[in-house]
C-alpha cells in the first residue's frame, strides 16, 4: 500500500485502514557526502517504533510486534545520531506498531540534518519545556498562596491547580523531559 507519510493510518489516503496494526516504511536519502555525522529528531510515532539507519538499530521506543501480545507500548520523542555507511547515502528504515491507542501510525515528520543542527532544535525543545514548567509552577504556588490568604476566593485554587497540571503535562510531553529524568516510568503509569 501507497501513502501520504507522516499521515495516521485512520487519515491515509487510498485506503481504509484502522488505527491498529504495523507498518514498515523505508526510504533512501541522497547525502552531502562532505558531512561525516547525521541527527534525527523522532518525534512520538503511535504507539511503538524502531529505527534503523544502513540496517543499523539507532532509536527504539517499546517493541514493535505483529499483535498486541508481541507488541509494547511506549511513548519517546528524542534526537539520534548516526554516521552513514556510505558517505552520499543513508536507507532509513521504520517499523511502527500500534494496538493500543486511538490513532496509530507516523504522524509527524523526522527532522534529518547535522549533528549540531539537531541538538540545536532538541536542546531548544527542552529549555523552552523547563521555562514553561517553571512559569506554570510559579504561577501555581502564587495562586495557592493567595488561596491560603483569602480562603473564600475559590478560582485562585482552581488556577493553581489549572497552573500545576500544565506544569506536568509540559514536561511529560513536549521534548519528553520527565522521560529523560524518569526513564523507568512505564506506559500505563
Amino acid at each position: 500500500i501507497f501513502t501520504t507519510v507522516p499521515s495516521f493510518w485512520e487519515r491515509s489516503s487510498g485506503c481504509d485502514s484502522a488505527p491498529e496494526g504495523f507498518a514498515t516504511y523505508r526510504i533512501t536519502i541522497k547525502l552531502n557526502p562532505d558531512i561525516d555525522e547525521y541527527g534525527l529528531r523522532i518525534p512520538y510515532q503511535y504507539s511503538s517504533s524502531s529505527l534503523w539507519a544502513d540496517d543499523i538499530l539507532i532509536s527504539k521506543s517499546g517493541e514493535v510486534g505483529m499483535n498486541s501480545a508481541s507488541s509494547k507500548p511506549s511513548f519517546k520523542n528524542e534526537a539520534v545520531f548516526f554516521r552513514p555507511k556510505i558517505r552520499d547515502k543513508v536507507t532509513l528504515t521504520l517499523q511502527i506498531s500500534n494496538f493500543d491507542l486511538y490513532k496509530g501510525g507516523n504522524g509527524s515528520s523526522i527532522v534529518l540534518g547535522t549533528r549540531q543542527q539537531i541538538q540545536s532544535v532538541h536542546f531548544r525543545g527542552i529549555f523552552l519545556d523547563a521555562l514553561l514548567f517553571g512559569s506554570f509552577l510559579i504561577m501555581s504556588i502564587y495562586h495557592l498562596g493567595l488561596y491560603i490568604i483569602k480562603k473564600r476566593d475559590k478560582s485562585a485554587l482552581a488556577f493553581s491547580i489549572f497552573c500545576l497540571l500544565v506544569a506536568v503535562r509540559t514536561i511529560g510531553f513536549g521534548e519528553s523531559t520527565m522521560l529523560t529524568l524518569l526513564p523507568d516510568l512505564g506506559w500505563h503509569t
